[in-house]
């Protein structure tokens, strides 16, 4: 192959590439709430804030094992003059199926594996007994996300429960999605 056509596919595969979206954003968590709802559970969730990356910590200990839980959730996003529109919304989550990614819903996959990384969750039930499990310094991996996730303030809220137990625990998060510049700093 000759000099100028390789220069030629280089540069073709340079504006190629350069049409790929880039995941120009981060994710800075702004509010986080655990509520225990049972005798069962202790529950404590923390904000952080390490190198400027805002992430959080939850730790929970049970009293007993638990084989069944299930987590209902809904996040929505805040459009203009401060309403509130669902962005999504999940009833009935198995928990057990979720830690063994035993399903097939893409945004809650992308979920599972950012925790896997932060967290010491099993990865099947039950939950044991007078076990610390932790999600510690976690943050929102955007390379693990849509490329064009849009920009602006979320709030996800959600109750953990299951047939024994009317409410385990309700949770609150809000956080903003907001975009980085040429320089990688936020706009």
């Amino acid at each position: 192959m000759e000099l100028p056509n390789i220069i030629l596919i280089v540069i073709l595969l340079s504006l190629v590439l350069e049409c790929f979206p880039k995941r120009n954003f981060v994710m800075k968590i702004t509010k986080i709430e655990c509520i225990a709802r049972a005798d069962v559970i202790n529950i404590n969730c923390t904000e952080t804030k390490s190198n400027r990356v805002a992430g959080f910590n939850i730790f929970v200990i049970m009293s007993e094992d638990i084989y069944e839980l299930r987590y209902d959730l809904e996040v929505k996003y805040k459009i203009k003059k401060g309403r509130w529109e669902n962005f999504f919304k999940f009833k009935n989550i198995d928990v057990c199926e979720f830690v063994a990614a035993k399903f097939n819903v893409p945004i809650l996959l992308i979920a599972r594996n950012i925790m896997r990384k932060y967290s010491n969750y099993p990865e099947e039930c039950p939950f044991k007994k007078d076990t610390v499990y932790y999600v510690q310094r976690m943050k929102m991996d955007p390379e693990q996300f849509p490329p064009y996730f849009p920009e602006g303030a979320f709030a996800a809220s959600g109750i953990l429960y299951s047939s024994k137990y009317k409410s385990f625990v309700d949770y609150k998060m809000e956080f903003l999605i907001e975009s980085k510049n040429k320089r990688g700093q936020v706009s």
